[in-house]
């Protein structure tokens, strides 16, 4: 997987920084092209962690520890990690807000 921006955008991506994606070929996804935010219904309660967050990163890799015992998609799981590796990489970070 791959840091960056996807060519396309939705309303809705505006207040993502990363997230993990599920589709093949696809980037990490930032607030510009979050195809995944664009499956929850309207009504569909969502935690946005963004990468300036010290706290994001081990959040992600809970998650993934959490998501690997439950025996989820292992690819799915690879991708929550990098997020994390990436989060941690970000070069302003702060504790939450």
């Amino acid at each position: 997987m791959r840091c960056g921006v996807q060519v396309a955008w939705c309303p809705w991506a505006a207040v993502v920084n990363l997230f993990v994606l599920t589709q093949t070929d696809t980037l990490m996804a930032t607030k510009h092209n979050s195809v995944s935010l664009m499956k929850a219904d309207d009504t569909e309660p969502i935690f946005v962690l963004r990468a300036q967050d010290t706290l994001a990163a081990a959040v992600v890799r809970f998650w993934a520890d959490e998501a690997e015992k439950a025996g989820s998609n292992p690819a799915k799981i690879a991708e929550a990690r990098e997020v994390a590796d990436a989060m941690e990489q970000w070069p302003t970070r702060k504790v939450p807000d």
